[in-house]
């Protein structure tokens, strides 16, 4: 199951967009339970054999590999808005690899 927060965020006083919600767990900040919302996903057959594999490499259920890779595009992109770098060090390489997000 998947942890929802509101599709529409509230604007700040100066009718800002406050962008993606921090999320702790599974739990929003804001947010003292999780309240789940049903939802169904059409993927193409690629996109949904690579969830299907992410499922059976960690020992999870398809739908907390979406969850979880929901969360880390969340993070990713809280993190580029806020001007981070997303650095990538291969095994046995000392070289960092930006990686762009467009």
């Amino acid at each position: 199951m998947v942890a929802t927060t509101s599709s529409r965020q509230k604007s700040s006083s100066k009718g800002e967009h406050q962008g993606i919600p921090e999320v702790v767990g599974q739990r929003t900040i804001k947010s003292e339970k999780i309240i789940y919302k049903r939802m169904s996903v059409s993927l193409p057959e690629n996109i949904a054999e690579l969830l299907e594999a992410l499922a059976q490499e960690q020992g999870i259920t398809q739908n907390d590999a979406l969850k979880r890779a929901i969360l880390t595009e969340a993070f990713i992109q809280r993190e580029v808005i806020h001007g981070s770098d997303i650095l990538v060090r291969k095994q046995g390489q000392d070289l960092l690899e930006r990686l762009v997000f467009m």
